[in-house]
């Protein structure tokens, strides 16, 4: 059982079975990515711009809602909480990725050096409840490869 607030602020919200949500087709917003690359004789950069248009997706939020039923075996009240299900807005965001490759031979073999800076801005989406959702910040990877 969990309580679920209907879209756009409506007073129909109401304790429902899990199962019973209704579907959520927000999984995939609209994503639009460019990308510029410019090289230099042996170094490669990458330069991408991201944009991730706003959306609103069903998700568990903070909340709890006490729920209470009869449970006639036991003859008491059952109180248990609930989490609140609610519609979150994701606002829009805009983030840029760097990337860098220096190739380079050695002994007639490749060799060659990646770093990749994610979220180099460090840029965090904006949702309208305060809900603890994981997003990653800015990310540094790096990587050699030695082809032989």
């Amino acid at each position: 059982i969990v309580y679920y607030h209907k879209e756009n602020g409506s007073d129909q919200s109401h304790f429902i079975p899990k199962d019973k949500l209704p579907y959520d087709n927000s999984k995939n917003p609209d994503k639009v990515k460019i990308l510029y690359t410019y090289k230099w004789d042996k170094l490669k950069s990458s330069l991408f711009l991201n944009y991730t248009h706003e959306y609103t997706k069903l998700m568990a939020t903070n909340e709890t809602k006490t729920y209470n039923y009869y449970n006639k075996d036991a003859r008491k009240t059952i109180y248990s909480s609930v989490p609140v299900y609610d519609y979150v807005k994701h606002e829009s965001t805009k983030t840029v990725d760097l990337s860098f490759i220096y190739d380079t031979s050695i002994f007639k073999k490749k060799l060659s050096f990646k770093i990749d800076i994610n979220n180099a801005l460090n840029e965090k989406a904006k949702l309208s409840h305060s809900i603890k959702t994981y997003q990653a910040g800015r990310q540094f990877w790096i990587e050699a490869n030695y082809l032989f």
